[in-house]
């Protein structure tokens, strides 16, 4: 609906399919749109489950023809985590971390793997190197917060939650 029939005109990707590279390929320029558009795919929880399961299985597969690089590979993270496989999750968000080099969102991601499964020391010291590698993502802060929290610490907790308030009030 969004594109006229062209057959040079295909989604590519088995997961978070995309049509720019067939637009690009075929010449056809891409515009920007102010126009919003809605995604609902998540309402439901069970259809949601059983299209993260699809969407793993399908970003295995894009890992396996990617070589083990690229967006495939933060997509199987992804999915790891909303799944609830913490480990997967942590492995594969390491893998990440190697070739993004500095990377606050890996950080971050091990650290919410590390807090899931009740290691809050380690997923302290990844909310901390995720906070000082991007200071404005306040995500880190709640990860460091929660982790400091649950591991008996609630005056650093609350320490780093005014700290976060006093950064963003919102």
């Amino acid at each position: 609906r969004r594109f006229t029939r062209d057959e040079r005109i295909r989604f590519r990707y088995p997961v978070h399919e995309l049509v720019e590279a067939a637009l690009r390929g075929a010449g056809i320029s891409i515009d920007r749109c102010d126009i919003p558009v809605h995604h609902y795919g998540k309402l439901q929880e069970a259809t949601a489950l059983d299209k993260t399961r699809a969407y793993r299985r399908l970003g295995r597969s894009k890992l396996r023809l990617a070589k083990g690089g690229g967006a495939a590979l933060r997509e199987l993270a992804v999915q790891a985590s909303h799944l609830g496989q913490h480990e997967e999750a942590i492995r594969l968000w390491t893998q990440w971390g190697r070739l993004h080099p500095g990377s606050a969102e890996a950080c971050l991601n091990i650290s919410a793997a590390r807090w899931n499964l009740g290691h809050y020391t380690e997923a302290a010291d990844y909310a901390g190197r995720a906070q000082r590698l991007a200071p404005d993502l306040k995500e880190a802060g709640f990860n460091l917060a929660a982790a400091r929290l649950m591991s008996g610490h609630a005056g650093e907790a609350r320490i780093v939650l005014e700290e976060l308030l006093a950064t963003h009030a919102d």
